[in-house]
């Protein structure tokens, strides 16, 4: 029988039902079929599939208030948050032999040097000094059929330290998206983006370079760089459909690492997308959450065994009102750390409820809202 006074409730899988909210399984969520860190249980079939992979999972009350609880329990978070803050694990990694060294086997994960919160302030001036380069890259092809190799170069090689510091700051750069400048940003984004996969296999350097060259420039003059269709397509698609078009529906990124891994196999190399799933993780830095609570955050870092519970920047209570800003680690809700209620809920597109990620300042210790 369900304990009333608790929220969420460990319930065996013989007593599940249809309508039953299930927030954490027995075990990591990775580790099972379900893509989502949470989910509504509609039918017995549902049940029949968790049974197949658990003994018991957790699930919200009916009658519970998440979010009276939530505030409750925020005002006790925000108290104690210096001593709930930990660094995430870094990601696993490996080396192969395929799109010039692509495999899934684990290498030792690669060190984060910098915090951030400190390397986004970088990768702010990275980005935008990449995107004022690349446009200047394609106005000259454009118009004199000539694609000046260095000033690529230089770009890459500048998101390439950006990124062996810290890849979330770029992540969460290549989040903020300005319709206008689509075909500048797409194209810095792919790049971006290939870079991070590259980065979790833990390329060399050099093949960083090369894969940022090859996202940069793909179809651009004649040139030639070592290439990478196993990989390109994946990142390429990804930036696409979370970007802001006339002819097609915006998606969240969640939205989208769904349709990427449902055409694994298919579309894409199955190998290639499990491996970016797990590279970029659940909620990518940059991606906004609302909790089960009401709140709302920002995912800032992306831990590698919790691939669903980010670090985050908490930004709007459940009224969706501006609170004073505080980092959460969400992997403390495994332990007791945290309150479950504290659990995401559902990714969101940038702007919902009036939230931006450009309106986001982010500086050393100091984060509050612009």
């Amino acid at each position: 029988m369900m304990d009333n006074k608790k929220n969420p409730v460990k319930v065996p899988i013989s007593e599940l039902q249809a309508g039953m909210y299930v927030t954490s399984l027995d075990r990591p969520w990775d580790e099972t079929p379900f893509f989502e860190d949470g989910f509504k249980i509609h039918q017995r079939s549902d049940i029949a599939k968790l049974r197949q992979y658990c003994d018991h999972v957790y699930v919200l009350n009916k009658g519970f208030s998440l979010k009276t609880h939530g505030q409750t329990i925020l005002s006790r978070v925000l108290t104690v948050l210096p001593g709930i803050v930990r660094e995430p694990m870094a990601a696993q990694a490996g080396t192969g032999n395929k799109d010039a060294a692509f495999s899934s086997r684990a290498q030792p994960p690669n060190a984060v040097i910098t915090d951030a919160r400190e390397e986004l302030v970088r990768a702010r001036a990275i980005y935008e000094r990449g995107k004022f380069k690349l446009a200047r890259l394609l106005y000259t092809a454009k118009n004199n059929g000539a694609v000046d190799i260095r000033i690529a170069e230089k770009i890459v090689a500048e998101c390439v330290e950006s990124i062996l510091r810290n890849p979330d700051a770029l992540i969460w750069m290549s989040k903020i998206k300005n319709a206008p400048d689509y075909e500048i940003e797409h194209r810095l984004n792919v790049s971006i983006l290939a870079m991070v996969f590259g980065h979790y296999q833990n390329f060399s350097r050099e093949k960083l370079c090369d894969i940022g060259l090859s996202g940069l420039l793909d179809q651009v003059g004649n040139v030639n760089t070592t290439p990478y269709p196993r990989i390109i397509p994946i990142v390429d698609a990804y930036d696409t459909m979370t970007s802001v078009r006339p002819y097609a529906q915006l998606k969240c990124p969640v939205e989208a690492q769904k349709v990427i891994y449902e055409s694994r196999g298919k579309q894409f190399d199955e190998q290639c997308v499990l491996t970016f799933m797990k590279a970029f993780g659940g909620y990518p830095a940059g991606t906004w959450v609302e909790l089960h609570n009401g709140m709302l955050g920002v995912a800032l870092k992306t831990q590698a065994k919790f691939r669903y519970l980010p670090i985050i920047i908490l930004v709007a209570n459940s009224d969706k009102q501006p609170v004073e800003q505080a980092i959460i680690d969400l992997s403390l809700t495994e332990n007791g750390g945290l309150d479950r209620c504290f659990l995401i809920k559902k990714a969101l597109h940038d702007g919902s409820f009036g939230f931006h990620l450009k309106d986001l300042l982010v500086a050393g210790d100091d984060i509050s809202k612009a």
